[in-house]
């Protein structure tokens, strides 16, 4: 989930500052009164929370103070004041053919980090070595690469970028393919 911004307007002359006290548009909640001028925004504090990134589930807060400390007056970074982020061991699978066969390959969510894992090989019916690939796809592209993943390959542990049929005379890419 991206940030929004939100839009605090001083207008020269009128001392006054447009926005909801209570609740942004952003969804940010702010402390203060918003009514009282901009010298009244001092230490004004605004909170926010965001959706945890994938495959983390959950929210975090930010908080942000206007600090007039340095004359006028500007809205701090935003900083962390509390994290609600949650792992959940997942994997997710994938599945290509190859000659005479396919290949099944997962990869999992490693906590406590939240990151996703190297894909393996979980299943795989093909004879000889054919190209696997190792890393996430790109695509779709209106060309195939030179390599095509299933189709046979030596020597064995070589590697290259491969690709894959779409659908719809589309390719999808891979970065790292291996012959296995």
């Amino acid at each position: 989930m991206g940030r929004r911004a939100l839009l605090v307007i001083v207008v020269a002359g009128c001392g006054r500052v447009g926005f909801d006290a209570a609740t942004s548009s952003s969804g940010s909640n702010m402390t203060g009164d918003p009514d009282a001028g901009p010298d009244a925004m001092c230490g004004m504090v605004e909170l926010q929370d965001l959706a945890c990134a994938s495959p983390l589930t959950g929210t975090y807060t930010e908080q942000r103070t206007f600090d007039c400390s340095m004359g006028a007056g500007a809205w701090t970074p935003w900083t962390q004041v509390a994290y609600n982020c949650i792992c959940t061991t997942s994997s997710q699978p994938r599945q290509y053919s190859c000659a005479g066969g396919i290949i099944m390959q997962q990869r999992d969510v490693l906590c406590p980090q939240g990151t996703w894992s190297a894909w393996m090989n979980t299943t795989e019916t093909c004879p000889g070595l054919v190209w696997q690939p190792f890393s996430d796809s790109t695509g779709p592209f209106a060309t195939a690469l030179s390599a095509t993943v299933g189709a046979t390959c030596a020597p064995s542990g070589a590697m290259m970028a491969c690709s894959t049929q779409a659908g719809g005379g589309m390719y999808n890419h891979f970065a790292s393919c291996t012959c296995q």
